[in-house]
């Protein structure tokens, strides 16, 4: 009914009023976007939130894009937007180097790092069926970082880039040895393990 009830010019203008004003105003919003949806049809609907989730994507693909370029010219050396582009022509040894053996790798290992920590909350999250889950809250990322403090702890010296493929077993020892503890603890008349149990496990 109150979507349905018209509204007066009166009702709409009531500048003496800001609260009723701004009420009032969001009421006739909310009815027009209502009876909009309601002469879509569902196609059209669909089509509709599709274009959306693809103007979000283009949004933040092209924002990413901004801040990699606003990185790479930010710092203690300050390096022109301009020069950024016309990389083969800076002939400053200075620059080159940190732009190629700085900030360039740093900024793809930000990249890939971001992604993968994005891709494995969204994994976790959907199987799970859980918005908070994540590594760090599954013990995961603690696993992880167990086995890099192993490799600290060494009595004799070892190469720092077996840190990252021992951390990553570790990873993946601690996510079996949570999913086998949520299994084990599950009714043995039954195969379905509780996504609560997995969580509450790895916690």
């Amino acid at each position: 009914t109150a979507i349905n009830t018209p509204l007066s010019i009166s009702e709409i203008f009531m500048f003496n009023e800001p609260n009723l004003f701004i009420k009032t105003l969001t009421r006739f919003l909310y009815i027009e976007y209502y009876r909009t949806l309601q002469s879509l049809t569902n196609r059209e609907s669909e089509f509709l939130f599709l274009n959306r989730k693809i103007l979000l994507i283009l949004f933040l693909f092209l924002l990413t894009i901004a801040v990699c370029l606003v990185s790479l010219t930010l710092g203690a050396v300050k390096i022109p937007l301009a020069e950024i582009f016309n990389f083969n022509s800076i002939n400053d040894e200075a620059i080159r180097k940190v732009l190629f053996d700085i900030r360039i790798p740093r900024l793809l290992n930000t990249i890939i790092v971001g992604s993968a920590l994005s891709c494995s909350g969204m994994i976790l999250q959907s199987l799970l069926r859980n918005n908070l889950a994540e590594p760090g809250l599954l013990g995961i990322s603690a696993g992880a970082g167990l086995g890099a403090i192993i490799m600290f702890l060494l009595p004799f010296a070892v190469p720092f880039y077996y840190i990252t493929p021992v951390s990553f077993v570790f990873a993946i020892i601690s996510t079996l040895i949570i999913y086998l503890s949520a299994r084990i603890s599950t009714n043995k008349y039954s195969n379905f393990i509780s996504t609560n149990k997995i969580i509450l496990i790895g916690i």
